[in-house]
C-alpha cells in the first residue's frame, strides 16, 4: 500500500501505523503500489530449509510460504520418546535405522502389502513413495498388541490418509 505521495509500507504495517505514512502522516489509504508488487513478483528465493537438502533452489517469492510449509526438509522432532533428534523428515529414514534399529518398508499407495513384524519389533518406518512417513507402532499391553499408525508430515499437510489394516 501507499500513500498519495508514493511512500509505501505492506498491508500488515499499514494496520499497525494506524493507516497513517510514517514519513509525511499523509492516510495510506487503498493504493497498491503496482510497480513494488511486480518487483516483489519476479524475486526468486532460496527454500529456507536449503541448507538442510531441500533441492528445490531458488523459487518464486510468491510461492516461498506455501513451499516451506510442506517442506519433507523442514525440521521435526523425532516422535519416540527420550530422543532429542530434530531434523528434516527426509534424514528419518536414516535416523530411525541407526538410533533406533527401526526397519523401514517402503510402500506404494493404492497397493497392497505385507508388515510382517517379529516378537521383538514395536516400531516399522513407513515410507511412501512421495517422500511421506508413517509411524507403525505395536505396542504389547499384556491382553494383546495396540497398534497406532502416526503420519510423520509437515504440520500445513492437512491431507487425508486412508488405510485398511487386517492384523493377523
Amino acid at each position: 500500500m501507499q500513500c498519495s505521495n508514493g511512500h509505501y509500507a505492506c498491508s500488515e504495517c499499514t494496520k499497525k501505523l494506524y493507516e497513517k505514512c510514517p514519513s509525511c502522516m499523509e492516510p495510506v489509504g487503498k493504493i497498491r503500489n503496482l510497480g513494488l508488487e511486480k518487483i516483489l513478483e519476479s524475486l526468486k528465493v532460496f527454500c529456507k530449509f536449503y541448507d538442510n537438502g531441500c533441492p528445490v533452489g531458488l523459487l518464486p517469492y510468491a510461492t516461498k510460504k506455501i513451499h516451506e510449509q510442506r517442506c519433507i526438509f523442514s525440521p521435526h522432532d523425532c516422535p519416540l520418546r527420550n530422543c532429542t533428534f530434530n531434523g528434516p523428515l527426509a534424514h528419518f529414514r536414516v535416523h530411525f535405522k541407526d538410533c533406533h534399529k527401526v526397519k523401514t518398508l517402503s510402500f506404494h499407495y493404492n497397493v497392497c502389502f505385507t508388515l510382517s513384524l517379529c516378537a521383538d519389533d514395536s516400531y516399522v518406518l513407513l515410507h511412501g513413495d512421495d517422500d511421506t512417513f508413517f509411524l507403525f507402532q505395536a505396542l504389547d499391553q499384556g491382553f494383546g498388541k495396540l497398534v497406532y499408525v502416526s503420519s510423520l508430515l509437515p504440520l500445513s499437510m492437512d491431507q487425508m490418509f486412508p488405510y485398511q489394516l487386517e492384523a493377523k
